[in-house]
């Protein structure tokens, strides 16, 4: 009968091979974490949380979620250790999203290039500092 049907059997305990209890192939998406395959190697999970959230912990494809993977974490709030305010997955510092997943703002020390004169958090300069005596005011303006 079909109940009986097993995809493998290995004859171990393991639940976390290739191979689990129930008989089933292991699968990045059945919260079961492989511990046999090496880092890099296909089919290496990271994690495995089961669902088909990209924005928490654990992304769809096994892999552990960092700042620079192109998604933005949902899971934390603004002060908490992980948060990403923004995660645009590219190496600029010079954009809306620092490389920190932190998102641009004036005095942050990195002049943003992808804005215009006249948009809105235009800066013409960025130092980064507090002092508004020197070539760069707090409002990122020339004096």
């Amino acid at each position: 009968t079909d109940g009986d049907y097993e995809a493998c059997d290995d004859g171990n305990q393991q639940n976390a091979d290739g191979c689990t209890n129930s008989c089933a192939q292991a699968r990045c998406g059945d919260l079961i974490t492989r511990l046999d395959i090496a880092v890099g190697a296909d089919g290496y999970e990271a994690c495995d949380d089961g669902n088909a959230s990209e924005s928490d912990a654990c992304s769809s494809d096994c892999a552990l979620a960092r700042c620079g993977d192109s998604v933005r974490r949902v899971d934390f709030q603004p002060g908490d250790q992980g948060y990403e305010a923004c995660d645009d997955g590219n190496e600029s510092q010079t954009d809306a999203c620092l490389n920190s997943c932190v998102a641009a703002s004036c005095g942050d020390g990195q002049l943003r290039m992808d804005l215009n004169p006249g948009d809105s958090d235009f800066e013409f300069c960025d130092d980064g500092n507090a002092d508004n005596d020197d070539q760069c005011r707090n409002d990122c303006s020339f004096p």
